[in-house]
């Protein structure tokens, strides 16, 4: 049975309720919606003669495998498309998920998809300005942003150039504030002279501070710079 966007909306509130306090009931769903009790009533039997929900003699509210499996991909929907919007709109939290609930509703899977996996190009930027940083050069194509586990996350390759072979890399370090770094796992491929990095992105319009490890003959070299994402682009599978 095709749901309405009152019938989804309802499944995502179970959802919420049952996460946040163990149980459902009509009451429970009446006050968090600010709708009226007859409302609710009205609504949990569709869902029920739908298959989605049973009731219990106590009042309580459970789904069904198939209202669970439904009501789960529909709070997945609303979740994304709030992060989407936040990280690629720089808008509030708020002002995303109340337009998420509008938009969870009518976009097709095909768009879905899409958010669930896009690409950004990647810049390196020198530590202290605007400028592009001589690490830029290993960057040379785009970063693919996925969606793993309801977060954001960064799969970018870097390249070796002619004076420096990406092998020469021995390791890479991460920030969010240019004061905590962390390890970056690194994938190397010697066929093509390329490394991949996977990095959690916490926000698209905020650099992320990178130091690379590179052994010398005259001793260690760590440059320092900062990875941020550029213009949009849509990938095509």
């Amino acid at each position: 049975m095709k749901l309405q966007e009152s019938g989804e909306n309802y499944l995502e509130t179970i959802l919420v309720l049952q996460n946040r306090n163990g149980y459902v009931r009509s009451i429970d769903i009446a006050n968090e919606l600010n709708y009226s009790k007859p409302s609710v009533s009205r609504a949990m039997s569709i869902l029920k003669k739908a298959g989605y929900i049973l009731t219990e003699q106590d009042g309580k509210i459970s789904f069904t495998k198939e209202g669970n499996k439904r009501a789960n991909e529909i709070y997945e929907r609303h979740q994304l498309i709030t992060k989407y919007l936040m990280m690629t709109l720089d808008i509030d939290e708020a002002t995303a998920s109340k337009d998420a609930c509008r938009i969870e509703h009518i976009l097709s899977q095909k768009s879905f998809a899409k958010i669930r996996e896009f690409t950004k190009r990647v810049a390196a930027l020198r530590e202290s300005d605007s400028n592009y940083s001589m690490a830029n050069q290993f960057f040379t194509g785009p970063a693919s942003i996925a969606v793993s586990n309801g977060g954001f996350y960064a799969t970018i390759m870097m390249h070796g150039t002619k004076h420096m072979p990406i092998s020469s890399i021995e390791s890479l370090q991460y920030s969010y504030n240019n004061v905590d770094f962390m390890d970056v796992d690194l994938i190397f491929n010697q066929n093509n002279d390329t490394l991949t990095m996977t990095l959690p992105v916490v926000d698209l319009n905020s650099p992320i501070y990178m130091k690379v490890y590179v052994p010398g003959k005259m001793g260690p070299i760590h440059p320092r710079f900062r990875l941020v994402f550029k213009i949009d682009t849509v990938m095509e599978k």
